[in-house]
Formats: structure tokens, sequence, C-alpha cells
């Protein structure tokens, strides 16, 4: 434009000036009109000057211009100002909306709480401490003090003192519970602890005064509410005789290379009392069944949660059977040792026949720890580890005929825990994050079409992941913009926002946003394309493509097709090859970002919230109420099968 037109048509349009856009846009219209007049005149012979004087007269005085401008563009003027007021006011609230959209906080504490199973936390004050109990407030907030804190004390196990008065609440809530008179009464027995280095020497734990009464005065109630459970039984034998016994430990190891810790010499402080405990724990054999309730506890820990049909939901549904309280089964292994002793004693005393009631108490023992815990595998090898135990008191005494009685009803777990695990390659390239890390053991015990859904899972996790990563980037550049605009408006530049074409906005909303997403459903949804058949570990290569085409080639492509439809309207505004200013552009591309952030939320994340949903329905692998997961009640009842048959076998021969 030149010089004197230029000033001439920014004098007429500085009506306009609340709009620098539409500003722009008038110049250059006045400007076409400016110089087709001005043609006009020096085709009539007019000089250069004389010419461009009588094309701005034909135009009347520039007041007078600029008032009939802003009359004629005073509906547009004011429509776009709603625009951009709009648009300035939403920017906040659409950044919120769309972190809140993309970023999945459920999923992400999914993902944290699957990272605290394996170590799971034992300290008092370990972080993952704090993260659960946070965890449990968050899912809870709509129940009661009395169910959060249930909940708390459910998942904090390692926090015995607060277990113990949770569990003394809930025995006094509830006097006649079964369920709760069980779990306090374990919660109340001590527990081992050791002395030396080399050879280790175990001792009971004195409990103190007033809790040894309440343990007595809950053992009574117990018997009184729940006479044909042998729990109380073997709880009191389990206090009495240990408390009156300590003995060393040493190491050794088997053929197999298994190391095994075996107790060699006993020590007893009080016979009588001794006596006592073991007479106590015969009566507790002739009861029908010992019961902790351990699977009640469970239910009623689901049922308080009510896990939601989500990733943290499955999560938590895998959580609450993973800590499924197993006190009984370790009182089981001490009351093992103590009747080993206490056999072995009454033999060395010449008491051969009392002493077998004894030594061949597993007959009857194993069976009842069987139905206490079923379905889980750590049961099966709590109850091969005791049965070992008496295997080696019978090699030990010389007892070859029970020796090999007790082989033949170990020989199953044995063969299965013994055995070199392949690399199984099938669980290998087909294993999602859940079973590769909870079930690495049972890998040759889980069918392949069981890793599916699991697989599926895991990769839709992902994918919600980079989500997440995609919109904490955008936020990020659109703080970057932001940090520009502000930086440029206090040097005195004033930025200010385009509306483009509804055709550029049209263009931009769809080879910029939809045909990219539309791309990355195709690629994530075909196999032959993202290699989502296979585990993440053997598809490193194609989920690495994806996750880079979500989190940085998605927003690049948006932001280069959104530049070029910024430079057309450039151009037409008059800016020399389009290029606008650098902090109109960053105004700009802030909104964008925005704009993108919000609609991506809106679209990919409800896409894979739902796919998630479907997959975690599929998901057997974990849907159990007996036992871990799927593959270990099999195996474990499989196992327990075997083992119940050889004992019965064992008690029909001689």
């Amino acid at each position: 434009m030149k010089e004197q037109f230029q000033s001439f048509t920014q004098l007429c349009t500085r009506s306009l000036a609340d709009d620098p856009a539409l500003r722009l846009e008038v110049e250059q219209e006045l400007e076409g009109h400016l110089e087709d007049a001005c043609e006009e005149e020096r085709s009539e012979g007019k000089s250069e000057t004389e010419a461009e004087n009588l094309a701005k007269q034909r135009f009347g005085e520039p007041e007078e211009l600029a008032q009939s401008l802003l009359d004629a563009n005073r509906r547009k003027l004011k429509l776009r100002a709603r625009i951009r007021l709009a648009v300035k006011v939403a920017l906040i609230p659409a950044i919120l909306i769309g972190l809140a959209l993309c970023i999945d906080l459920r999923t992400l504490a999914g993902i944290q709480l699957l990272n605290t199973f394996t170590p799971y936390p034992r300290t008092p004050g370990y972080w993952t401490q704090k993260y659960i109990r946070i965890l449990a407030d968050h899912e809870t907030r709509k129940l009661g003090e009395p169910e959060r804190k249930w909940l708390r004390n459910y998942f904090c196990h390692w926090d015995s003192k607060a277990n113990r008065e949770w569990a003394r609440e809930s025995y006094l809530a509830h006097p006649d519970s079964k369920m709760f008179t069980a779990n306090y009464a374990m919660e109340l027995t001590s527990s081992l602890t050791t002395t030396g280095t080399k050879n280790q020497r175990y001792r009971r734990l004195p409990l103190p005064d007033t809790q040894r009464e309440e343990l007595w005065r809950v053992i009574k109630h117990g018997r009184r509410i729940d006479p044909d459970n042998a729990l109380y039984d073997y709880l009191e034998a389990d206090e009495i005789a240990a408390s009156c016994i300590t003995w060393d430990e040493e190491k050794r190891w088997d053929k197999s290379g298994r190391q095994r810790t075996i107790r060699t010499r006993y020590e007893i402080k009080d016979r009588a009392t001794f006596d006592r405990g073991m007479k106590l724990y015969l009566a507790a054999l002739e009861k029908p069944f010992v019961k902790s309730y351990s699977r009640d506890i469970i239910a009623e820990a689901r049922s308080i949660l009510k896990p939601q049909d989500d990733f943290l939901g499955l999560l938590e549904f895998i959580s609450i059977n993973a800590n499924t309280k197993l006190g009984f089964l370790l009182a089981g292994q001490e009351l093992t040792r103590l009747s080993i002793a206490y056999g072995e004693i009454l033999e060395k005393e010449g008491n051969p026949e009392a002493a077998k009631r004894y030594l061949e108490s597993w007959r009857r023992f194993i069976p009842q720890m069987e139905e206490c815990h079923p379905g889980t595998l750590i049961k099966t090898l709590i109850c091969y580890n005791c049965l070992d135990l008496y295997l080696d008191s019978a090699e030990r005494r010389g007892d070859m005929i029970e020796a090999e009685k007790l082989k033949k009803v170990n020989a199953a777990i044995r063969t299965w825990s013994e055995q070199k695990k392949p690399d199984n390659e099938a669980f290998r390239q087909h294993a999602g994050m859940l079973a590769g890390q909870l079930l690495p053991t049972l890998k040759n015990d889980i069918r392949q079409e069981e890793l599916e859904p699991d697989l599926k899972l895991t990769y839709l996790v992902h994918d919600l992941t980079g989500l997440a990563l995609l919109s904490l980037l955008l936020t990020f550049c659109i703080f970057l913009f932001a940090c520009g605009v502000l930086a440029f408006r206090f040097t005195g530049r004033r930025p200010f926002l385009l509306i483009l074409p509804w055709k550029s906005y049209r263009t931009v909303l769809l080879w910029g946003i939809l045909i990219p997403i539309g791309i990355f459903l195709l690629y994530t949804h075909v196999d032959a394309l993202s290699g989502r058949d296979l585990s993440v570990q053997a598809n490193l290569l194609r989920w690495g493509l994806g996750m880079l085409g979500i989190v940085i080639i998605f927003p690049l492509i948006f932001e280069s097709l959104f530049a070029w439809q910024l430079k057309k309207q450039g151009k037409i505004l008059g800016f020399t090859g389009g290029k606008i200013p650098f902090a109109t552009l960053c105004l700009n591309r802030m909104f964008a970002f925005a704009a993108l952030l919000l609609v991506t939320g809106c679209i990919l994340r409800p896409l894979l919230a739902w796919e998630c949903r479907r997959e975690i329905a599929r998901v057997e692998l974990f849907n159990t109420t007996r036992g871990f997961a799927q593959a270990e009640v099999r195996l474990a009842n499989r196992l327990s099968a075997e083992q119940t048959n050889a004992i019965a076998e064992a008690d029909q021969k001689p």
C-alpha cells in the first residue's frame, strides 16, 4: 500500500480499532477502491499526485467515512466482539475441562496401585501406605467414617496396632458375628522373634497380661457361638504350647537346591503347660472343620468398596483378593512344628503310642487346613511345607514307611514346585501387564485365550496414558504461548485474535483433528499394523510409534495446518507473504491448542474409556471370588485334589 493511501485508510478505519482484524480487512477493501479510482484519474491524463488526491476526494472527508464504515460494519463488529469475548472467557474453562477429560486419574491411580503389589509395603510410614490410604478415602467419600476406617485397615494390614484396634471395634460392634470374632482372635495372637545370627533361636514373644486375658475371653466367646470350629482350640493350643518352648534352627539344602529350615533342638520351659497345649491340639483335630472366615471378610470388603468397572476398579478387586489375611495358615505352620517336636519328645521318653498321635496328625490336620482357605495357591504351598516338616521328622527318626507315604502325598506339589520353568514363549509374546507382573510363576498354567483381554487392556491403558501426556504437552505449550503474549504486551505490542473463515475452521477440524484421530484408532485396532496381538515387550517398536503418533505427531499436524490457515488469512489482511506478527501468532496458537485439548478429550477419551470397560468385562483371568486368579484357583484345586487323594490312600495302607 502506498504511503498516502496507508495513512488515509488508517484514519478512515480508526472507528474499527476495537477489532484489529476487521479493521485490516476494511483497510484492504478501501485500498482496492482507492487504487481503482486513482487508476481512472491517471487514465484521463492526471499526474500521479493529482490522481491520488482526486481519488481520496471521491470518498469524502475521513471523519465522515469513518462513521459510515462504523455504521456499515456495526453488526459484524458486535458479532466478532462477542465471539472474541466468549473465546477469551472460555479459555481457562476449556483448558481445565480438556485436562479433566484427557487425564484419566482413575487409570493412573490403577497403574500406581499395580506398582504397590510387588513388593507390597510392609513398613508403617512407607509412602505407598499413605497413597493407599488416600486412595481408599477418595473411593469411599460417600461412605461413613466406620466404613472408610474398615477399608483402610483392610488394605494397610501391616500396621498391627491399628489392625488390632479395628478388629476390636468390629468385634464389639458385632459380638455375635463369627467372622469378626475369629478375626479379632487371630489379631490378638502373638508372633515369633529371633535371637542370634548364624544359628537363629526362635521363641514366642510373651503377650501382655491384658492382651492375653482378652484373647482367652474372645476364644471362650468364639467356642460358644461357633462350637464346631476348631480355630479357637488351635489358637489356644498354639499360644500356650509355643510360649513354653525355645528352639534352634539351621539351614539345609535338598538335592534340588531348595533351601529348607530345620528346627533341631528343643528346650521346654514349662512341661505341664506344654502338655496342656498339645492336648488342646488333639481335641481340635476331632472337630469337623477349621474356618477363619477370610473369604467372608473379602466379601465384606467388596460389598463396601463396590469397585467400578474401570481399570482402577479391576485393580481394587485384585487388591482385595491379594490382601487376604492368612493368619491361621501361619499358625498352622507353627502347630506343625509343635506337634512334631512334642511327638519326638514323647518317643524319646518311651511313649511311642502317644507320640504316634502327634507324628501322624497330618492325616487330619492338613485336610482341615485345605478346607480353611480353598482355591489359594499359598495355602497349598504352606500345606506342602508342613508335610515336608513331617517328612524330615520321619527321616530323622528312621521311619521309612511313614516317609514314603509323605513323599507320595507331596509328590504332585513337589513336582510342580521343583520343575524348571521353561521360557514360555506364548506367555512372553501375549501376556499383558497384569498377567506379566502378577502371575509370572503361573505362566505354564494359563491358557493363551485367557491372556487376550488382559493384553488389549494393557494397550488401552497405555493409550490413556499417552492421552494424558498429550494433554500435559498441550498445556505446557499454552503456558509458553501465554508467557510470550504477556512479554510482548509489556513491550507495547498488542496482539489480536484472528477470526478465520468458517471454511478454515472446518479444514482444521477435519484434517487436523478428526482424520489424525481416525488414523490413530485405525492403527491401534488393526493388529497387522500396530502388532497389538503381541505383548508390549515383544512389540516395542510399533507400540512406540503409536505413542509417538498420539503425543508428538498429532499436535504437530494440527499446528502445521493451523499455521497454514493463519498464513492464508495474513495474506488477505495485507501482511507481506502472510507473515503475521509473532505476538499475534502466539495469541492465536494459545487459543487453538486449548481448543485441540478440549476437542481431543471430548472425542478420544470416551472412546478409550468405553473400550477399557469392554475389555475389563472380558478379563476372566482375575474374575474370581475364591482366589487371586483363575489360573491360581485351577492349579491350587488340582494340586489339593491330588494331595487329598494321596492322604486318603495313606490312611488305607499300612
